[in-house]
């Protein structure tokens, strides 16, 4: 069963603020608020660059049909995780977690990395069996989320 990205994106960040409404009134320091203004704009430039890097290699973002893919994208943010638009939905809940002030809020990034990890082995699989070697060469230099080489 596919459960599309925005649906465990929107149930982390709907948890999120229910973990911090009971804080609502604590005063969040400005440099918590920028961080997340950083963080945030990162995540929406990483997302955007990837779906201009699909759109340029004229192959689909769906998820729920990685089988429809027509060109493994390696370039641009795809050069740097494989699954730059996960971890830019995961940076956009870190972003909400640092402009609310609180570490607590950043608790529900783990379970959308655990709610999308399904979706991604399955993307994986898919593509593994379209590109092959071409698809476990780039696995193999390419992180699934991030390097901390």
């Amino acid at each position: 069963m596919h459960i599309p990205p925005p649906v465990p994106f929107t149930l982390a960040w709907i948890a999120q603020s229910l973990i911090v409404r009971k804080n609502r009134d604590t005063p969040v320091p400005v440099l918590s608020r920028a961080a997340g203004v950083a963080v945030g704009g990162v995540s929406l430039a990483l997302m955007g660059g990837t779906v201009a890097q699909f759109r340029l290699g004229d192959t689909t973002i769906d998820p729920a049909r990685p089988d429809r893919s027509s060109t493994l994208i390696t370039t641009g943010p795809n050069r740097l995780t494989r699954n730059p638009i996960y971890l830019g939905f995961a940076g956009l809940l870190v972003a909400h977690a640092l402009w609310r002030g609180s570490l607590t809020a950043a608790l529900p990034v783990a379970g959308f990395v655990a709610a999308v990890t399904p979706q991604i082995e399955h993307e994986e699989d898919a593509l593994m069996s379209r590109f092959g070697r071409a698809y476990a060469r780039y696995v193999g230099r390419v992180p699934r989320w991030v390097s901390w080489r």
